[in-house]
C-alpha cells in the first residue's frame, strides 16, 4: 500500500471585507495497487447485518410427555342401565422445566363409556386446571382409559 501525500491549496477570498487568504489542507490518501483486469465485474454485496439477540427460548414439551390418569370420584350403578361415573383427570409430566409463562392446551378423550368424549386440560407453568367429567357407561363393570390427542401453545 502506498501512502500519497496531497496538499491543496484553496484561495478564499472574504466577500468586500478584507484581504484574501491561502489556506492549505494536507491530507493523506491511501493508494490501492491497480486491479487486474476481470472478465466479469465483482460484486460487493452490503455486510450481513448483525444477529439481533432473540430471547432464549423453552424447551418446547411434547404429547408424550404428559400422562393423564382418571381418578373416580364417584360412581353410581344402575343396574342394567349402566353406571354414570364422575372422574378427576390427574395429570402427570415429564418433560423439560416450563417457564411459568407458558401456557398450552392438552386435548384427551375417554374411552370406555357410552360415548368417546373429548375435553382439555389449560396448563400454565407447572400447574393446570381440569373439571370433573361425568361419563355415562353401559353396565356397572367398566374400565374407562385416557387417548391423548393434541397438545397446542395457549
Amino acid at each position: 500500500m502506498k501512502h500519497i501525500l496531497v496538499l491543496v491549496a484553496l484561495t478564499m477570498g472574504l466577500v468586500a471585507c478584507g484581504p484574501r487568504e491561502q489556506v492549505v489542507i494536507e491530507r493523506v490518501i491511501t493508494a490501492t495497487p491497480e486491479p487486474t483486469p476481470r472478465s466479469s465485474p465483482t460484486r460487493i454485496s452490503p455486510a450481513p447485518a448483525p444477529p439481533t439477540a432473540a430471547p432464549p427460548k423453552h424447551a418446547e414439551p411434547s404429547l408424550s410427555d404428559f400422562d393423564i390418569e382418571l381418578v373416580v370420584i364417584e360412581d353410581q350403578c344402575f343396574n342394567t342401565a349402566g353406571a354414570l361415573v364422575v372422574v378427576r383427570p390427574d395429570l402427570s409430566y415429564d418433560g423439560p422445566t416450563l417457564p411459568a409463562s407458558a401456557k398450552y392446551l392438552l386435548v384427551y378423550r375417554i374411552l370406555g363409556g357410552e360415548n368417546v368424549e373429548t375435553f382439555n386440560l389449560e396448563i400454565t407453568g407447572s400447574s393446570y386446571q381440569a373439571s370433573d367429567q361425568m361419563i355415562q357407561t353401559s353396565s356397572c363393570t367398566y374400565r374407562l382409559s385416557v387417548e391423548l390427542v393434541r397438545l397446542m401453545e395457549n
